[in-house]
Parts: C-alpha cells; sequence; structure tokens
C-alpha cells in the first residue's frame, strides 16, 4: 500500500510539502477520499450550510455586534495621508466622502477589467467613467493602474454568465493566469434580475 505522499507524487507529479498535515476528506461520505489540504483551493463566495461550531459563532458575533460608539472609534482612527488637501476626516449623517482626502496605506489595484450591461451608456461614457475613477482612486492615496487588462467589455444584461466567463478568461489569459483584482459592472438602469446576482 502506498502513502498519501507516494501516490501523488506517482500519480499527478505532486511533491507534498507538508506531510505532517491532516488530510480533507471530501465526497461522498461511503466512498471515502482523503486529500492533502496544499492540493486544495478553496473557491471565494462558496455558502457554508453546516452549523458553526461555538468559537466560529463567538468569532462572528464579537466582530458584527460592536455598539455604534465602537465602530464610530475605529472610523476616526482612520489614518490620513498629511499630502491631502483635508487632513481632518468625520462622517456627516453616516456618511463619507472621500473628495480631497488620501489615505496613508492605500490600496493596489494593477488587474481590472469592466463589463457595460447598460444599452443605453456609450462606450465613450463608460471609459470616461474607468478613467475618471482611476485618477479619483490614485488621488486618495491608491495606486491605481490607468488602464484596463482587457478594452471595456460591452454585453447584454440577459448574458451575465457568459460575459464574466469570456471577460475572467481573457484576462487571465493575458496575465498568465493571474486574476483581476477588481471588476466593475455597469448596470442597467431598470430593477432587472441582473441586480439579484
Amino acid at each position: 500500500m502506498k502513502s498519501v505522499v507516494e501516490y501523488f507524487q506517482e500519480v499527478y507529479g505532486f511533491t507534498i510539502q507538508h506531510p505532517h498535515l491532516p488530510c480533507l476528506q471530501v465526497g461522498n461520505p461511503r466512498k471515502v477520499n482523503y486529500l492533502p489540504m496544499e492540493a486544495c483551493k478553496i473557491v471565494e463566495g462558496q455558502r457554508y450550510t453546516k452549523r458553526l461550531n461555538d468559537k466560529q459563532i463567538t468569532s462572528l458575533l464579537r466582530f458584527a455586534c460592536q455598539r455604534p460608539q465602537e465602530h464610530e472609534m475605529n472610523i476616526l482612527k482612520l489614518k490620513y495621508n498629511d499630502n491631502g488637501k483635508e487632513k481632518e476626516f468625520l462622517p456627516k449623517v453616516g456618511q463619507w466622502n472621500m473628495m480631497n482626502k488620501k489615505l496613508i496605506n492605500g490600496s493596489t489595484v494593477n488587474y481590472w477589467a469592466c463589463i457595460n450591461f447598460s444599452r443605453s451608456v456609450q462606450d465613450s461614457t463608460v471609459r470616461g467613467f474607468c478613467h475618471q475613477l482611476a485618477l479619483m482612486c490614485q488621488g486618495s492615496g491608491m495606486e491605481f493602474n490607468c488602464e484596463p487588462v482587457i478594452p471595456i467589455y460591452s454585453a447584454r444584461p440577459d448574458h451575465i454568465k457568459k460575459a464574466l466567463k469570456y471577460v475572467c478568461s481573457n484576462a487571465a489569459n493575458k496575465l498568465g493566469g493571474k486574476e483581476l483584482e477588481l471588476l466593475v459592472a455597469i448596470l442597467p438602469d431598470n430593477n432587472g434580475s441582473l441586480y439579484g446576482m
């Protein structure tokens, strides 16, 4: 009988780096399959329908049940760059306006794309919007690439899956397998099924 390490090396050419870690039991409980954790990938956005354990519930509640004053204190602790036109920042009536503000540790967006699902919004308007979005992000302290990975893609609202697959696939091909960091979607001006996605 072969070990899991030997099996994965021989069959898949996959060298297990952490043989001391337990395997994951996957698939049907009647026909048990064991996979090393490092050979598995959890796809984002999956629903977890099983009951959380006590530790997970406690952690979730601790995070979600902060008092409004605690939320406000966390917001007020945000650090802004002195290079911004306005150095003080307080929410007004529960809203934040980032105009003229600059964050110290802004995020980076190198790889992004845009899909236009609205037939009433011209391509030139979408390009202008995306350009202004990039400039605004740069102005607030982010590193934001002005050019999308692939040209802005227009699609019908009833072809959402096809459009998403096309854009993500083309972007991954162009990026050598890397994924998009941001996908901007221009939605149609109605309350159709696209809003439930």
